[in-house]
């Protein structure tokens, strides 16, 4: 995809109509203050720009205000006499200066700042939603830059993930316009639940959707929508993933495959601000499709003319007297077009001390490369806070996204536009298999999306040494998923000439309430305390209704048209009821000891098993400011950290339930509602329990200009959900979920970030690597105290001493044993035994995000992006083969090799050697961005 993107900044008087009338509103709910001593200033960073945004608090105090788009911030002060104020940005090290203020004067107190994102001092937003520097966090919290989007060619939230956090890994569903992806945090810890991890947004937690009905309940092949790029990435402030049990163990049960923060864009105090952007750009497909391979035979007729294969022509069933023919239809029928992408957004922002506003609108739309695929999405953003009165804060912050998205049919699907090019006729349809590009474009399926997202959130100190904070909110989703298929429009079976029609209905409420209150104190000179404690509450409901019909009348799309009907209704529901308390000990601002409890109740768990506590301990220790620590020119600090959690998954809605389903039984002739057991369900079951040890150092080196961040960790997960086969005799299900297995995840990731150059040339860089060893451990005894057998799906198959879902194959030989360069059955032998082949995750990883910025107004970006250690299935060469047109079948000048493989595939039921090595080097990103002069704007 190349993408243009244009934007502009200006900054008008507050008084202008839609400021005003914002700030009219918003400031009339604001009570008097009386004036007293003031304290006002500027905040700048080394270069003199100013810190938007920067909160600059009186220490001990409630008493704080925020720097304004010019830097400048202005506070009142309560009492004459001697004030500490402190100063704080995320992105700098704070800064702290005394003075003292005389009655009823004013003072003016300038800060210089200096940029420190990554560095000990870097502010941090914890699970409780409280501000903490990073040298006090005793586990590793990757930041990923949300400005990246303007100076970058990111689409979507998926693209802004990847290949910026070690160990964090994005596995997109296809290229198609609108599919989405999954994400995985240091490996896979599940046999049978997900192992995405949660999104939270401004506190709360929003649906991520990425895969089966959670995604899209119309099949079209294997792409599929992910909730989580529905978040518009140019609203956002910052991203933090938080990696693992050993820090998500405030966030409870379901945290256990990692956190991602998002939070939204907020006003700051001064003139309203507004911000257009342009964006337009052009997406095209660049694939070299392989040609379809047939073997002439002249002395036969009709389609039997191409069909002689090696294997037929070595048993003298048919001679390729006629040579080899070739086509391609993806190639000189092209169904692609050249596609485009156009965005165009607007957003305002400002306040005033007491009441910040942001706003925003996106409107999107882009072509994909086939005509039956687009996506429309219009995004509505609405944030708004209000400085009550001293030590009290409300905000309110909703999100509203509309979109249209159609999905051709593709991949593993017979009615695609691949399919049927990749499985090409040589007679007929011009070259096309089971269907022309015109029949293909007939078949419409779309996705409608209504999503709101809201919160309410509360800050108090109603003392110097206590705060607290609540934040509600709803993210509700309602989706409609339909697809129709106008009768006797495309010709692949009977079934689909008469005419289909699917309208699947969807809603996902997820609700989040939580409180947290934080009580810091000087206990001595030397130990700081802070002990939080804390109250959750999640909610999330899903309602599916199935709802489809065959023999569509002619001249409808509705399912009244249908003459055979079928519906079906799901309803899915989980709540968690979780407390949590933390106590964090500080010796001299440099050394730090936390340890936690967390307690969940969740209404997935079996009626016999309670609540269930997490753990959670770590130190944080910045070891060079230790008066005994030898201080080298090259190194500024040193941070050693190591911590110790534990987090779970749930179980499934109904895993733990017994249930019955409804069916249709014949009696005496008549159709009757009946039931039969659908679940057995288990009383005991409880979530799956995983626990983390991380250690690593933090180093800031070479004059505060390279960061340095090496984490290791170990990770297991127990009481594994493991489906335990029943006997027969049972008469039931043949399976009943029991904690039984063991997963294991270790690995290492680091990160150098920092900037070569600075001056009027700055030349910044982040590199980051990571390795991880997945393993499962156990899958438990069965009944009779036998070890469960293996879990296949071939080619994959989860087995003891091996990661999950590995590949799995017989190894074979062959041998030209007659010499006739054409490589039989016969000539082929597989292995007795089945073989380890590799796993389809990168067991390690790179990445660098690099840019060369000349004075502000230039910038050349670049990102690469590494993954090796996994294999992929290539089953399109596979079936390609099984369908008898690959050149391993067909064309005899094709090594002995890879006959070999097409024979052992298709005859004998190996596919192993279409397990393939996937590893690659990607230039991901490459942008070039101006940055006009503001008065331009």
């Amino acid at each position: 995809m190349n993408t243009v993107r244009i934007s502009f900044m200006r900054t008008i008087s507050a008084s202008r109509l839609l400021g005003a009338a914002v700030l009219t509103l918003l400031c009339a709910l604001v009570p008097a203050v009386v004036r007293a001593q003031t304290v006002s200033g500027r905040v700048a960073d080394a270069t003199g720009k100013a810190v938007t945004g920067a909160q600059v608090a009186v220490a001990g105090t409630g008493i704080r205000a925020t720097a304004d788009a010019e830097g400048r911030y202005r506070l009142t002060v309560s009492a004459p006499g001697a004030i500490a104020l402190r100063v704080t940005a995320i992105g700098y090290t704070p800064q702290s200066k005394a003075l003292t203020v005389a009655a009823g004067q004013s003072a003016t107190v300038d800060f210089t700042l200096t940029a420190n994102p990554v560095g000990l001092d870097a502010i941090i937003v914890t699970a409780t939603g409280q501000l903490q520097k990073a040298r006090e966090i005793p586990n590793d919290v990757t930041q990923v830059a949300a400005g990246d989007v303007e100076k970058a060619p990111v689409t979507n939230f998926a693209d802004l993930l990847n290949a910026r956090a070690a160990g964090v890994t994005v596995l997109p569903s296809s290229g198609t316009t609108g599919g989405g992806a999954r994400v995985r945090i240091r490996g896979s810890n599940s046999v049978s639940l997900s192992n995405e991890p949660v999104f939270f947004i401004d506190g709360i937690r929003v649906n991520s959707g990425a895969t089966g009905n959670a995604s899209n309940t119309v099949g079209v092949g294997g792409q599929n929508p992910s909730r989580i790029n529905d978040i518009q990435v140019e609203d956002l402030e910052a991203i933090e993933a938080v990696k693992g049990p050993s820090a998500g163990t405030l966030y409870g049960t379901a945290a256990a495959n990692g956190i991602v923060q998002v939070r939204t864009k907020r006003g700051r105090p001064g003139p309203t601000q507004w911000t257009a952007y342009v964006e337009g750009g052009t997406l095209y497909d660049h694939t070299t499709w392989p040609d379809n391979f047939f073997g002439l035979d002249t002395t036969k007729t009709g389609s039997a003319r191409f069909g002689c294969t090696l294997q037929d022509a070595a048993l003298n069933l048919c001679r390729q007297n006629g040579g080899v023919v070739t086509l391609n239809p993806l190639r000189d029928d092209s169904p692609f077009r050249m596609g485009s992408r156009q965005q165009y957004g607007v957003s305002l922002s400002g306040g005033s001390e007491a009441t910040t506003f942001f706003l925003a609108g996106h409107f999107e739309n882009e072509l994909g490369v086939f005509l039956n695929n687009y996506l429309n999405r219009v995004s509505l953003v609405g944030n708004v806070h209000n400085q009550v009165r001293q030590g009290l804060a409300v905000g309110v912050n909703t999100r509203f996204t509309n979109s249209d998205l159609r999905l051709p049919d593709n991949d593993n699907n017979a009615l695609g536009y691949l399919g049927s090019g990749l499985l090409g006729n040589a007679t007929g349809r011009n070259g096309w298999g089971f269907l022309q590009p015109n029949d293909v474009r007939k078949i419409n399926t779309d996705q409608t999306i209504n999503r709101f997202t809201g919160s309410l959130d509360a800050d108090a100190t109603p003392f110097s040494w206590l705060t607290a904070r609540a934040v509600i909110g709803l993210d509700f989703t309602n989706r409609y998923d339909q697809r129709t298929l106008a009768p006797n429009q495309v010709p692949f079976n009977q079934s689909t000439l008469d005419g289909s029609r699917a309208a699947d209905p969807v809603q996902v409420f997820d609700f989040t309430s939580n409180f947290s209150a934080s009580a810091r104190r000087q206990l001595t000179s030397t130990i700081s305390s802070s002990t939080t404690f804390g109250l959750q509450w999640f909610r999330e409901r899903s309602v599916f209704v199935f709802a489809s019909g065959q023999k569509l009348a002619a001249g409808t799309s509705s399912l009244a048209g249908v003459v055979i009907p079928s519906v079906n209704e799901d309803q899915v529901e989980s709540r968690t009821l979780g407390t949590f308390v933390e106590e964090q000990l500080g010796y001299r601002d440099r050394l730090f000891v936390t340890g936690a409890l967390r307690r969940d109740k969740n209404s997935s768990f079996g009626k016999n098993f309670g609540f269930i506590t997490y753990p959670k301990v770590g130190g944080s220790w910045v070891v060079s400011e230790e008066p005994f620590f030898p201080q080298p020119a090259w190194l500024n600090s040193l941070r050693l950290r190591v911590a110790y959690g534990q987090s779970g998954i749930q179980p499934g809605t109904t895993d733990a339930l017994q249930f019955y389903n409804p069916v249709v039984a014949i009696v005496a002739g008549n159709d009757v509602p009946a039931f039969v057991i659908g679940n057995l369900g288990n009383a005991d079951l409880k979530p799956e329990r995983t626990t983390e040890t991380e250690a690593g150092f933090d180093a800031d080196l070479a004059n505060d200009r390279l960061h340095l961040d090496v984490t290791f960790y170990s990770k297991s997960s127990r009481d594994a959900l493991i489906s335990r086969p029943l006997a027969p005799s049972f008469g039931v299900t043949t399976a009943q979920f029991y904690n039984l297995g063991k997963v294991s995840n270790k690995g290492v990731e680091i990160t150098l970030s920092g900037q070569l150059a600075r001056g009027a040339t700055v030349w910044d860089f982040a590199l980051s690597a990571f390795g991880n060893r997945n393993r499962l451990i156990d899958l438990g005894k069965d009944f009779l105290g036998h070890d469960i057998p293996q879990i296949i799906f071939t080619p994959q198959r989860h087995v003891e001493g091996f990661p999950l879902g590995g590949y799995w194959g017989q190894k074979y030989t062959f041998n030209d044993a007659n010499g006739d360069g054409i490589i039989t059955s016969g000539e082929v032998t597989l292995a007795p035994t089945f073989s380890y082949l590799g796993t389809p995750f990168p067991t390690q990883g790179a990445s660098l995000n690099t840019g060369l910025s000349w004075k502000d107004r230039l910038r050349l970006q670049i990102t690469l992006d590494y993954r090796a250690g996994m294999s992929l299935y290539n089953l399109t060469a596979e079936f390609r083969c099984r369908q008898g047109n690959c050149p391993e079948l067909v064309d005899p000048r094709v090594p002995l090799a890879d006959q070999a493989r097409a024979v052992a595939a298709v005859f004998k039921g190996d596919p192993i050697g279409y397990i393939q090595d996937a590893d690659f080097l990607k230039v991901r990103e490459v942008s070039l961005t101006y940055y006009a002069p503001a008065a331009s704007a």
